[in-house]
């Protein structure tokens, strides 16, 4: 109970919540007991102009966003975020990705977020309760 009604004040709070499936997101519905307003499924292949100004970020066009999975990119991606992060067009945004989570690979991906040049906007922030 504890956690849900911290991640429903998290998630209340948040501009947006996205999702890869309608069933995740009612996943986390039915865990946390709220109903997410701000959520928004991103099927792919996800089609958008990635040459396009952020607009829904608000006036602050900046972007926090944090990713909640074991560090293991094989299957959850890490180096492929810390990668995309590292191109020019994503270089100038004002873009922050705080890692959550523990896993086989955290030294590998530190190294690789030094190697590209994003670790000053790619935080392992480990395991939280």
């Amino acid at each position: 109970d504890a956690l849900a009604k911290r991640l429903r004040s998290a998630y209340s709070k948040a501009v947006g919540a996205f999702f890869v499936s309608k069933a995740n997101k009612t996943l986390l519905e039915d865990q946390i007991a709220m109903e997410l307003k701000n959520a928004r499924i991103l099927l792919n292949p996800l089609n958008v102009n990635v040459d396009q100004p952020l607009d829904w970020l608000g006036a602050t066009n900046s972007l926090r966003i944090a990713c909640v999975a074991r560090l293991e990119p094989a299957a959850k991606g890490h180096d492929i975020l810390m990668h995309v992060l590292s191109l020019p067009k994503w270089r100038e945004r004002d873009v922050t990705i705080d890692c959550y989570g523990a896993g086989p690979s955290r030294e590998a991906l530190e190294i690789r977020a030094k190697q590209l040049c994003v670790s000053d906007r790619f935080h392992f922030l480990g395991h939280q309760e």
